[in-house]
């Protein structure tokens, strides 16, 4: 699991990234011809001090061969000068890649999406499948004519290059079903035109692969007057309608063991909006409320199998109401009622950090209206799951909370320029880190410091073993699921290191770097 300290990690930093000093010839990529498609059916000690090893040459990009494993594979989306996207699958260790030519009809259909950008969602989680959307539903802010919106869903063998139709997406008499709904609804404050912004907020976002990567969820208009949960299976081909409300769909989220699909509904899009979260089963076509909710992009967390975090959010109070819901029961526990900056859980999911703006009480009063405490000084408290006893943590000015996890040191705390680990029994111990990335291995025998001028590599007991030069701040860290090294991703580029020797080579510079949609992750190869 990665570990993050966000603290200042992207204000200030002025070191620019590493640029290569020349590119490579292009690496061969795959190209894979357009198939006819075919419909079918409905981180506690202080580290030592240490002196560090001279600083090698910049990295350079250098050319690789294609896949050298079976996976696991990185995989993302690159784009080259020319504005052609590609899909990218690299081996764990940067060594060997395999360039995948997207068809040109799958680079016209990423203009479906708004800002007009691809999702690594839209690829399975075992590397064989892109799913992908072609046609228009319209736009966010007139409402189309009938008969001339053609939204359809596809998939794309990644294998074999093969496209087929899993099935169109509105309904016959779009769009005048916004008209039909808001008259069955009859409420005052829902308009047809409120309906369309709704379905167009969410139909592009609803989209989300199981674990297992055998069914595709999906958000559809098909059968009613509004958007409901589809379930597609790859295997049978057959598709499955799992809701059937009045609400306009806006996301779906699969639990982490593909037992629940999780989704929520609106009757409104923009500033302010709230919607309601329910969750599906695969074996049965029920999904009951689960709980009302004020977040834009889903749930969360999730703590384990069954158990997630939510909390409401708007403008004033910020975010605010920090629970734990249990979809398997129904029941909530109340973690924090007041306003809070940031929280963080300890690796074993016993304990919570919650790094709090206001008291342990609602900012929002009966009437709606906003409770500040403005004499309030933000703190941490450390709450234990089992009991809910809250203890406070003396710490001056926190600006950050995040999980750390290594013996004593289960969370990272960082004030400006200064960093400490903190333990669940309250005590602190001093960090000389400053502003840094703090990252640990899955085997919890390593784990890093990204500082912006170098990568320092310690072993679990703090001994350093390493630092190579590394003159920017990485705004992620991935690490091989073996522990044998890490992705650095920097903007548009993507550096491999070893562990624990510390050799880095930049390896990509064309990854799409976007705000909106996560561009790249670990698949699971064949």
């Amino acid at each position: 699991m990665l570990i993050f300290v966000v603290g200042c990690l992207l204000a200030g930093c002025g070191n620019a990234p590493v640029s290569p000093t020349t590119l490579p010839p292009e690496t061969p990529t795959t190209a894979l011809a357009t198939l006819t498609s075919t419909p079918q059916p409905t981180a506690t000690q202080k580290p030592p001090a240490s002196t560090p090893t001279p600083k090698p040459p910049t990295p350079t990009l250098t050319p690789e061969p294609g896949l050298q494993t079976s996976g696991p594979y990185l995989a993302y989306f690159q784009q080259d000068q020319h504005g052609i996207r590609r899909l990218v699958l690299m081996d764990a260790d940067g060594v060997g890649r395999n360039v995948i030519e997207l068809p040109k009809g799958i680079n016209e259909a990423f203009a479906v999406v708004k800002p007009p950008d691809p999702d690594i969602r839209w690829v399975s989680p075992d590397g064989k499948w892109l799913s992908f959307r072609t046609g228009t539903a319209g736009n966010s802010v007139n409402v189309p004519a009938e008969g001339v919106s053609d939204l359809t869903l596809n998939l794309f063998d990644l294998s074999t290059g093969e496209q087929q139709i899993i099935t169109p997406l509105l309904s016959k008499d779009y769009p005048n079903n916004f008209v039909e709904a808001a008259k069955r609804l009859n409420d005052p404050n829902i308009t047809a035109e409120s309906l369309y912004e709704a379905f167009m907020t969410g139909i592009t976002e609803s989209l989300d692969w199981s674990p297992d990567g055998r069914s595709l969820a999906f958000a559809g208009q098909m059968d009613g007057v509004s958007s409901d949960l589809y379930v597609y299976d790859v295997e049978t081909k057959k598709i499955r309608r799992f809701s059937s409300g009045d609400q306009e769909l806006q996301w779906i989220e699969w639990s982490p063991t593909g037992r629940w699909v999780m989704h929520s509904g609106t009757f409104f899009a923009g500033a302010g909006m709230t919607f309601d979260i329910y969750a599906a089963r695969l074996n049965s076509t029920s999904a009951p409320y689960i709980s009302t909710n004020i977040q834009y992009d889903g749930i969360d967390r999730w703590l384990n199998s069954h158990q997630y975090f939510e909390n409401d959010g708007e403008n004033g109070p910020g975010e605010y109401g920090l629970r734990l819901v249990d979809v398997e029961t129904g029941g909530m526990k109340k973690i924090w009622n007041g306003s809070f900056y940031s929280y963080a859980v300890d690796k074993r999911g016993l304990w919570v950090a919650v790094l709090a703006s206001s008291p342990d009480e609602s900012p929002v009063l009966p009437d709606g209206s906003f409770n500040f405490d403005f004499d309030f000084v933000p703190q941490i408290y450390l709450i234990n799951l089992a009991t809910m006893q809250k203890s406070r943590v003396e710490f001056a000015d926190p600006r950050s909370i995040a999980t750390f996890g290594l013996d004593e040191r289960d969370f990272i705390v960082s004030s400006g320029g200064n960093s400490a680990f903190l333990s669940i029994d309250g005590s602190l111990t001093e960090s000389d880190l400053g502003e840094a990335s703090l990252s640990v291995s899955p085997n919890s025998e390593y784990w890093l410091a990204v500082t912006g001028e170098t990568v320092k590599i310690f072993s679990a007991d703090n001994t350093l073993i390493a630092e190579p030069a590394f003159e920017t701040f990485a705004t992620d860290i991935l690490w091989r699921p073996d522990s044998s090294g890490v992705f650095l991703i920097t903007g548009s580029e993507i550096y491999s290191m070893n562990i624990p020797d510390g050799d880095i080579q930049l390896v990509e510079t064309d990854l799409i770097a976007d705000n909106y949609h996560l561009t790249y992750k670990w698949i699971n190869g064949q």
